[in-house]
This record gives structure tokens, C-alpha cells and sequence, in this order.
């Protein structure tokens, strides 16, 4: 019996091993502006050792997403606070606030179709073209 091979279980963060975290900490840390890398430097975070080579993957991850939401639009913020906001809220919320939403969007109709009545009527043929 002890002649059969040991297996060993390769100690693995979000899939990927020791080496190949390094690797992508060296690739991702080189590609942060250049504050961000005196940084990481300054304050220790350093790619050798498990735990510390994951510490810096997550603050890596942490600069690239602080970089991301300050060169997006406005439009693009709403977007990404609505998407965040939605995963916190329960279904009956989500309901609710799309039956107050509709409400709001027919009284919103209702004071713009006075302001901006429709009164020409628009007539369109959809007889033979070919004469």
C-alpha cells in the first residue's frame, strides 16, 4: 500500500493556482496607473506567500473597479447603482416600485397630452404604390 501514489489536492483560489495568481497579479498590478502601483507598493501588499499574493489580487480587483466607475458616464452609474440596488431588493419591492413607476408615467402622459395636444390627424395610404 505504500507504494501507491499520494494524490494531492492543489490548493486552488477562484480557480486558479499559486503560480498562476502571480502571474496574473504581475500582469493586472503593471497595467494600474501608476499611483495606484507606488501605492501597493508602499502599503506592503507583495505577490510571494498565499495569503498575501490573494490580498493583493483583491485589492487589484478593487482599483481596477474604483478606475472603471470613475471613467464611466453619468448614464452609466445610474445604470450600474440601479443594477446593484436591484439585487437587494425583494420581488414584492421590485413590483411595487414598477406599479408607482407606471402610476407616475401615466400622470406624466396625462399633464404632457394636455400641454401637447394632438390635434391634426395624420392619414396614411397604404394603396398601390406600383401607379
Amino acid at each position: 500500500m505504500d507504494n501507491m501514489p499520494k494524490t494531492t489536492s492543489k490548493k486552488l483560489y477562484k480557480g486558479m493556482s499559486y503560480r498562476k495568481l502571480q502571474r496574473w497579479n504581475k500582469e493586472h498590478r503593471s497595467l494600474l496607473e501608476k499611483k495606484y502601483q507606488i501605492w501597493l507598493k508602499q502599503n506592503s501588499y507583495q505577490n510571494i506567500g498565499w495569503d498575501r499574493v490573494i490580498k493583493l489580487h483583491e485589492k487589484i480587483l478593487d482599483l481596477k473597479r474604483e478606475t472603471e466607475i470613475h471613467n464611466m458616464s453619468l448614464e452609466e452609474l445610474f445604470l450600474e447603482s440601479d443594477r446593484i440596488g436591484e439585487k437587494y431588493q425583494t420581488s414584492q419591492e421590485k413590483k411595487d416600485f414598477q406599479e408607482r413607476f407606471q402610476h407616475i408615467i401615466e400622470s406624466i402622459s396625462i399633464v404632457a397630452e394636455k400641454i401637447f395636444p394632438d390635434d391634426e390627424v395624420e392619414f396614411v395610404d397604404f394603396g398601390d404604390l406600383s401607379k
